[in-house]
């Protein structure tokens, strides 16, 4: 065989090979991989604006959305990116050990939402709000979280002390205090019994079995927009009751395309951007600009 042409196959074995070897890790200087933990249907749409913006399609590689720390890590090492709704604590308090040591910048986003030290920030917020049947309360009796310690509502709040109970687990560092606060209230005030199995607090509340319950914003949106008929169930924030968990976004530090992986996370952080992931997952977005969903209640006291 000629030398040029075993040359010609040489190359185009190892090119062969290096292709399956990038495309196996994931991540190569062509493409930025994203490591997600939510479910793949409700991120698909974004391809439109990653074509339409960036000129490119990231490669999302879904994990288990209950995936433990360990193993976001070990996905992280042939990926870019992390965007991630934390179970709990123990994945935020690895997020300096996975990203970058220089932090974002964004002039657009408040700094609140954006690490001081390392490469990741609060891409979208998710709070936690008072559920009430607005044909047995009035809004305005409940100006503040205190204001449900009240007479008037014994035995009207939905018994879920023990999911006060699971934030508590999840949630406790920065939102000990509101928590603890929560949970009291609801051990003053709450309806004797437990919700049966197949009982969610939006049905209790339909079905008078209380008239006052907890929510975070997205069940709420998520509930409303496949209604089928208007109810009277709406979703407030009154003064004091600022829980909230978030959608992380992060760059890898085993990243090997910087500039592409942090120009992408800049378009996640864009107003157009953030308008159309917190339509898609019924969250309020970090961007001061961008329209959070019309299923939604406006944030104006949060």
């Amino acid at each position: 065989m000629p030398q040029k042409t075993v040359s010609i196959i040489c190359c185009a074995m190892f090119l062969t090979i290096g292709t399956l070897f990038l495309n196996s890790c994931g991540s190569s200087s062509n493409s930025i991989t994203i490591v997600s933990n939510y479910p793949q249907d409700s991120l698909i749409p974004l391809q439109i604006g990653f074509k339409k913006d960036l000129k490119f399609s990231p490669i999302f590689r879904y994990i288990d959305p209950n995936s433990e720390p360990t193993e976001i890590e070990k996905q992280l090492q042939s990926a870019d990116i992390f965007l991630l709704k934390p179970k709990d604590n123990s994945v935020e308090k690895k997020l300096n050990q996975w990203t970058l040591p220089v932090p974002l910048s964004f002039p657009s986003i408040d700094k609140k939402y954006l690490s001081k030290t390392h490469a990741h920030g609060k891409l979208t917020r998710n709070p936690l709000g008072i559920l009430i049947n607005t044909d047995s309360v009035f809004e305005e009796d409940i100006t503040n979280l205190d204001s449900l310690k009240s007479s008037q509502f014994k035995n009207r709040l939905c018994p879920q002390k023990k999911a006060i109970h699971n934030l508590q687990s999840e949630l406790k560092d920065s939102n000990k205090s509101t928590l603890e606060k929560l949970h009291v209230i609801w051990k003053k005030n709450a309806t004797p019994g437990i919700f049966p199995e197949d009982k969610t607090v939006f049905s209790a509340l339909l079905g008078d079995h209380c008239d006052i319950g907890v929510s975070f914003g997205n069940a709420y949106g998520m509930v409303k927009f496949y209604e089928e008929t208007p109810s009277p169930l709406k979703l407030i924030f009154p003064k004091g009751l600022v829980v909230e968990d978030h959608t992380i976004i992060g760059l890898s530090k085993f990243t090997q395309n910087k500039k592409k992986a942090h120009q992408t996370i800049e378009w996640f952080f864009s107003q157009e951007a953030q308008e159309r992931i917190t339509h898609l997952l019924f969250h309020y977005p970090t961007h001061p600009d961008a329209k959070g969903p019309s299923k939604l209640p406006p944030l104006i006291s949060h």
